[in-house]
C-alpha cells in the first residue's frame, strides 16, 4: 500500500527502477512488466556504474569464443581484467592452455598473478590505439594468429573511456576477420551472471547519443520515486 501510494502520487517519469546483481531473470521479467504495463516508465537500469554497453546484438556482451574454444585459441589478449578473481574457471582453462599449447598471453592493464606468465602492456589506452593502428611491436603477432581472443573486462568498459575500447577493438577484429562464422574472437567478460539476463530483458536506459540516460536523470534529481529490486 506504501510503495502504491507514492507512485500514484507521482509522474511516470518521475519513477524509476533499479535492478540489483543477484535478481533472478524471472524477477526482472516481471518488475520490467510492472513499469512498462502498470506504472508506465521507462526509467529502469540494471547497472550501478557507468559501464559501457552495446546491445545492438549479442555478441556485443556475452563471451563468444566460449570455454572451451580457450584450449582452441593461438593467442590470448586480457584487456582490463583479472580472471583469476572475476571468473575462476576462465582463468584455470587460460592455465590449462598455457601448459598444453605454449600459448602468448598479453594484458592491457596489470592483473597481478593470474598462475600464469603473460606479457604485460601497460595500462594505457594509448596501448590499444598502437595495436589497432598496426604500430605496436605485438601488432604483427596478433594480425598472424588465427584464432585470438580477447577478453574485455568491465573496468575497460568505464564511461568514454569504455565506448572507445569497445568499439576500437570490435572493429579492429571485424577488419581483420576474426569475427565470422567459425571463430569469434571478441569476448566481453561480466562480473555478475544477472548482467547477461538484463541485457537479454532489456532492463537499460540508453539512447543512441546518451549511453547513461538514467544516471544522468538521476544526478539530475529527475527522479522522485527510486524502487529498488535486489
Amino acid at each position: 500500500e506504501i510503495i502504491l501510494k507514492k507512485i500514484k502520487t507521482h509522474k511516470k517519469e518521475n519513477i524509476a527502477g533499479l535492478v540489483g546483481d543477484l535478481v533472478d531473470l524471472e524477477t526482472m521479467f516481471a518488475f520490467k512488466m510492472l513499469f512498462k504495463h502498470s506504472i508506465g516508465s521507462q526509467n529502469i537500469e540494471f547497472r550501478s556504474k557507468k559501464i559501457y554497453i552495446n546491445p545492438s546484438e549479442r555478441i556485443n556482451y556475452i563471451f563468444n569464443s566460449s570455454i572451451n574454444g580457450i584450449e582452441e585459441s593461438d593467442l590470448i589478449v586480457l584487456v582490463g581484467t583479472n580472471p583469476r578473481l572475476e571468473a575462476s574457471i576462465i582463468n584455470a582453462r587460460i592455465r590449462k592452455s598455457f601448459l598444453k599449447n605454449k600459448i602468448k598471453i598479453l594484458s592491457i592493464g596489470n592483473p597481478g598473478n593470474l598462475s600464469y606468465p603473460y606479457e604485460y602492456l601497460g595500462s594505457d589506452v594509448s596501448v590499444i590505439q598502437k595495436i589497432i593502428s598496426n604500430n605496436h611491436e605485438l601488432s604483427s603477432d596478433i594480425k598472424k594468429s588465427k584464432r585470438p581472443l580477447f577478453i574485455i573486462g568491465q573496468s575497460a568498459l568505464i564511461e568514454k573511456k569504455g565506448e572507445y575500447i569497445f568499439e576500437s577493438i570490435k572493429n579492429y577484429l571485424c577488419k581483420n576477420n576474426f569475427i565470422n562464422e567459425k571463430w569469434n574472437a571478441l569476448n566481453v567478460l561480466n562480473q555478475n551472471a544477472s548482467h547477461v539476463g538484463a541485457l537479454d530483458l532489456g532492463m537499460y536506459s540508453i539512447d543512441e547519443k546518451n549511453n547513461y540516460v538514467f544516471f544522468d536523470k538521476l544526478k539530475n534529481n529527475n527522479f522522485k520515486v527510486l524502487y529498488l529490486l535486489g
